[in-house]
């Protein structure tokens, strides 16, 4: 089979690096894949899979940008029509199930928590793939309540743990594209306070809209605690992690987000905003959840308490934040939705 993996650019963000060690699993099992970045200009190979460049602009289910709408999806259909056996789109086309490719598998990926996916018009659209999967607990119950059949999809995550740091040095660490629905701003209210004790918050991650970091620049001017990193390459975030006390996840709406679980694989605790898809990962544990600026501060200080004390609960805590990574985070489900596309291609008669 060859599969194409629809993301909106890459390298960019968590859904393209979910693409990417799918795309190596589809190529190791024997299998073809390519990743389909719409925004890219250009075509290249990255660790060995194939990124083509599609050169499309993305628009969502606008009515008043309809000529821009239907030149995407014409765009997008000649570039995917008679290549792949199976296509996964992880940005939320979602009229590529209306496609009319009837040899073709269409999936799609919903990896962030959509309570209006289940208005009537996306759910009828939804219901148009031959297969839909989550990478989030919260949005995969939503689809079943509403009779709409998905798999939930673990990220993979690879066990990464570094030798444990033994000094506290109230250093925090965010990564996160640089966005609206990040939520960035309240960290960095929260940390300009906390500065005044010795706290420093590092922000790794791609400036996607500048007027908003403009605006978090003005908010954290004056404050050399707070410290924007931009990209980092998996080597340089992985140093981070090791060297941070915690990781900070202030989002708005979010799937399973990558950041928390690579800090879980640190063994690094999570102080995330209070959101269903958050709250999947870290536990509802008041510790670990806020949901304002003061409940956020409280937390970094309690948090500092406990890092002080060799003996609490903390460190039984993230022991059973990996073991739960590594039972459930492993890669295995990349089996059961590789087994699930070749049960779809052999009943459309498409195997070669």
């Amino acid at each position: 089979m060859k599969i194409g993996l629809i993301v909106t650019r890459f390298p960019y963000g968590g859904a393209e690096k979910q693409a990417l060690m799918f795309a190596k699993f589809i190529t190791n099992q024997g299998h073809r894949a390519e990743i389909l970045a719409l925004e890219n200009k250009e075509s290249i190979s990255f660790e060995g899979i194939d990124v083509i460049g599609l050169n499309l602009k993305p628009v969502g289910l606008n009515p008043k940008k309809i000529i821009q709408l239907i030149k995407f999806n014409f765009g997008l259909y000649r570039a995917i029509k008679q290549t792949y056996d199976c296509v996964i789109s992880y940005p939320q086309n979602y009229l590529l199930g209306l496609y009319p490719l009837k040899n073709m598998i269409k999936i799609l990926s919903i990896r962030i928590f959509y309570p209006n996916s289940i208005s009537f018009l996306r759910r009828k659209l939804i219901s148009t793939f031959d297969l839909v999967v989550t990478n989030n607990l919260p949005q995969y119950s939503l689809l079943h309540a509403v009779k709409i059949k998905a798999l939930l999809l673990n990220n993979l995550v690879a066990n990464e743990m570094q030798q444990e740091k033994t000094e506290i040095n109230k250093e925090y660490l965010i990564v996160s594209n640089i966005k609206k629905r990040k939520n960035l701003e309240l960290p960095i209210r929260v940390f300009k306070k906390l500065s005044e004790k010795g706290f420093i918050l590092n922000i790794a991650g791609r400036i996607e809209d500048q007027e908003y970091y403009d605006v978090l620049i003005k908010l954290a001017e004056n404050c050399s605690s707070i410290k924007f990193l931009g990209i980092k390459s998996r080597n340089e975030l992985n140093k981070l992690y090791s060297v941070v006390d915690g990781v900070i996840h202030p989002s708005l709406n979010e799937g399973a987000a990558n950041s928390i679980l690579e800090a879980m694989s640190f063994k690094k605790p999570v102080i995330a905003s209070r959101i269903p898809e958050n709250i999947a990962l870290v536990e509802n544990k008041k510790e670990f959840l806020f949901d304002d600026e003061n409940s956020l501060y409280n937390n970094v200080i309690k948090l500092n308490t406990y890092l002080n004390d060799k003996e609490n609960w903390l460190d039984k805590y993230l022991n059973y934040q990996l073991e739960k990574l590594r039972l459930a985070y492993d890669g295995s489900d990349y089996i059961i939705l590789l087994d699930k596309i070749k049960m779809l291609h052999n009943s459309i008669g498409q195997v070669k």
